[in-house]
């Protein structure tokens, strides 16, 4: 598995991020169906600060500011897009 790197994160509407990595490939992950808003994750419920999302580690991570982050590796090969079009 080659080391990936977060190029590009957006956040597209309520709780959805768009991620593109270092090989080219984007994904979308809707955070409400992945996630639990539970312990540290509470905070991301607020979609102001779930807004404030920021790739860290030289891009490999997403993280907020509550300390909640998420690996590169397990956004590009372990999730599969979970966004309905």
């Amino acid at each position: 598995m080659k080391l990936i790197k977060i190029t590009q994160l957006r956040v597209l509407k309520n709780y959805i991020l768009e991620l593109t990595f270092s090989d080219g490939y984007i994904k979308q992950y809707d955070f409400e169906q992945l996630i639990e808003f539970k312990g540290v994750a509470a905070a991301l419920k607020d979609k102001d600060f779930f807004k404030n999302v920021e790739i860290i580690n030289n891009g490999r991570s997403f993280a907020w500011a509550n300390g909640y982050d998420c690996c590169a590796d397990w956004a590009r090969y372990h999730i599969a897009d979970n966004v309905s079009a």
